[in-house]
């Protein structure tokens, strides 16, 4: 595929660093997990997976009875506006790792198979960056994905968001190296039925992939056909259409009746998704037109600048291999790169990896609450192109400084490089969503200009320790945005004391909580008429942002003292 070849000896160690990568960052998820509370949406997934797993139950003590229509939806029927793959695996997951082996507390059992596939893109990352430039790039690129505060947030998660992005990453990698082989191609296909099995996200493949395939087709035959080299081979594409329709037909029992009318539904949710709120500026959005500057502007805020910087700089190092060569001696300096000029419009399929997911969520019409999750898949492609950047600069710092081992320089340069994004992720931990970068003045400077600081009500967690030293005996607690299924799992991981109620209508509370979002100003306005008090007895907050408040109501008894 490149100019370059690879033994295989050296092939099995860049699976081997890579895999090391890979669990290792599974390793650190696991280690910080507790930290982060349950997101609303999270919750909802919680439940899910524990119905699937009875209805497994069921299939094991009866498997005619399982197979019965009303079974199923009796089972099934629970968030099946998303398909059911990862729920599976979450249940899985709670039944082996938790309930068990007891390896495991039940969230972080529930949360695991999340973890797994952001491993999974760390690996990917350097096997793809190692196979197409060298393996500093592919370390780079690996580090830099695992770096990104927001991407570290969301790979905790009992969610679809960093799962869609690695198995998205993956089909890309597996289609471009089908371009050459027809045994990628049927991974690619098998790969692809799996993605349409995480999120609805896996149905825009064939359009961007197919896209790809006719550039690099034409070219091909411009180029002068089989005198230019081997044609590109649509190996993915045919075993696509065999194994994805398969998998993800096979995968879902909802889907086994009335086929067409619930596959449609699921189409239709999403095509007709609701508009929620998000701040952008100082603006809650919740209508379409949405700004188109949203996800760019979100991404330039969000991931580490150097990261940002490191991604311009290697996107234009892999242009200039596609120019000219009478313009050639226009370009001198760090910019003439020496990387290898790949086949098969591999650095096109990076550009396209990266604009895609961003581009979509920009059109006017499309929903953009979320943060920047919902163009996740971007992030892997702009860590690869960065990682040419980083790698372009290590060879510029080693001729620089001859004198010094060619290593101690690149690693030096690594490390400076890699410093901001590993500092910028440790300190937004766990308050991931309110992290925002330097260039836009941090958390403060964000919530100065309006930003969104937080969604899903997870950040309940910091104010736990307090309500549990506060709230008196059977208390009720009002949790605003953290769903109920959230707040049952604080209370089965014994984080919240079993005491404590979760009150659901506020006149009724004895304290409740407010989660500081644009919109939510009109609930705290409630809590201020009913309760006669504008001062929060507890604030949370990060780097000096208020995060979460605590409202006590001015009747409720204070939990008595321990002498």
């Amino acid at each position: 595929m490149k100019n370059v070849t690879r033994t295989g000896r050296s092939r099995k160690l860049d699976h081997g660093v890579g895999l090391a990568l890979g669990i290792a960052y599974v390793a650190i998820l696991i280690a910080t997990a507790s930290e982060i509370g349950f997101a609303r949406d999270e919750g909802f997934y919680f439940r899910a997976s524990r119905d699937y797993q009875r209805w497994f139950d069921v299939l094991e003590e009866d498997s005619s009875k399982a197979l019965d229509e009303k079974v199923v939806v009796r089972y099934w029927k629970y968030n099946h506006e998303h398909p059911a793959l990862m729920k599976i695996a979450f249940g899985f997951s709670d039944r082996i790792l938790h309930k068990k082996l007891d390896l495991m507390s039940p969230a972080t059992a529930l949360r695991f198979p999340g973890m797994l596939t952001a491993g999974l893109c760390v690996y990917l990352l350097f096997l793809w960056g190692s196979f197409a430039f060298g393996r500093r790039e592919g370390f780079f690129a690996a580090m830099a994905f695992a770096l990104m505060p927001r991407v570290f947030y969301h790979a905790h998660l009992c969610c679809f968001d960093v799962a869609m992005t690695s198995v998205w990453f993956l089909v890309f990698y597996l289609y471009w190296r089908s371009l050459a082989s027809w045994k990628f191609g049927l991974a690619a296909g098998v790969a692809f039925g799996f993605a349409l099995c995480v999120k609805l996200n896996a149905f825009f493949l064939p359009m961007v992939l197919g896209l790809h395939f006719i550039v690099v087709y034409v070219r091909w035959r411009v180029a002068g056909g089989k005198a230019s080299g081997p044609a590109p081979k649509p190996w993915a594409f045919v075993y696509g259409l065999i194994f994805g329709p398969l998998i993800f037909m096979a995968h879902w029992p909802w889907i086994w009746f009335s086929t067409f009318k619930r596959i449609g539904r699921y189409m239709g949710f999403h095509s007709h998704h609701p508009f929620y709120n998000t701040a952008y500026f100082g603006e809650n959005i919740v209508n379409a037109p949405t700004p188109i500057s949203y996800p760019f502007a979100m991404t330039l805020f969000t991931v580490p600048t150097v990261i940002i910087l490191l991604f311009l700089a290697g996107s234009l190092l892999r242009v200039r291999r596609h120019f000219p060569r009478r313009l050639e001696r226009v370009v001198e300096g760090f910019w003439q790169d020496r990387g290898p000029l790949l086949v098969h419009g591999h650095d096109l399929l990076l550009f396209i990896g990266v604009l895609f997911p961003i581009a979509l969520i920009a059109l006017p019409g499309v929903p953009v609450f979320g943060g920047t999750k919902h163009w996740m898949p971007a992030m892997p492609f702009l860590a690869l192109l960065a990682g040419v950047a980083a790698a372009r600069l290590m060879d510029v710092a080693s001729g620089v400084f001859a004198r010094i081992p060619v290593k101690v320089t690149g690693a030096v340069v690594l490390l400076a490089l890699l410093m901001a994004p590993l500092q910028q992720t440790v300190t937004s931990h766990p308050f991931g969503l309110a992290s925002y970068v330097p260039l836009m003045g941090g958390a403060r400077g964000a919530a100065s200009c309006g930003m969104l600081r937080q969604f899903w009500g997870y950040t309940t967690a910091g104010v736990i320790p307090w309500l549990n030293r506060n709230v008196q005996k059977s208390g009720g607690v009002w949790f605003h945005d953290t769903a109920i299924p959230s707040v049952s799992m604080f209370r089965e991981e014994g984080m919240i004391r079993r005491d404590i109620r979760n009150q659901l209508k506020l006149k009724s509370a004895h304290y409740a909580l407010v989660h500081h979002e644009l919109h939510m100003i009109r609930n705290e306005s409630w809590i201020w008429n009913l309760w006669k008090t504008i001062t929060p007895e507890h604030v949370l907050t990060y780097q000096g942002v208020p995060i979460v408040s605590v409202y006590k109501r001015p009747d409720a008894t204070p939990r008595r003292k321990k002498k």
